[in-house]
């Protein structure tokens, strides 16, 4: 970190906890969205590009 800066490194917890987000929760959405039914829109934005476009659009 940038000297005086107040902030540590994230520990090994946290770490593991974004590395097996996708993996751990995917199925989780999933089932969700299979047992609340497929009539509620979804949105998959895969870039920093769409999600700006969605929210100019809003």
């Amino acid at each position: 970190m940038a000297e005086g800066c107040p902030e540590t490194f994230p520990d090994r917890e946290f770490l593991f906890y974004i590395w097996g987000f996708e993996r751990k929760s995917t199925p989780a959405f999933v089932s969700k969205i299979e047992r609340y039914g497929l009539n509620v829109p979804v949105t998959v934005l895969k870039s920093r590009k769409e999600s700006a476009l969605l929210i100019r659009e809003s």
